[in-house]
């Protein structure tokens, strides 16, 4: 019975441990996910104005 509970408790540290971790890649995943967003619209806007500016010389 004590060497099943030492299992129990050794899968209960490993499913927290593995748990922490994929919350961990979520979070990173999300950050950078906004941080390309933020450089899809940063570049987005530089084509644009290069656009105008285009327009402006013809």
């Amino acid at each position: 019975m004590n060497r099943q509970k030492d299992r129990t408790n050794g899968l209960g540290a490993g499913w927290q441990e593995l748990k922490s971790q994929t919350e961990k890649i979520a979070q990173y995943h999300e950050e950078s996910g906004n941080e390309y967003v933020k450089m899809a619209e940063s570049i987005n806007k530089f084509a644009e104005e290069q656009r105008q500016m285009s327009k402006q010389v013809m």
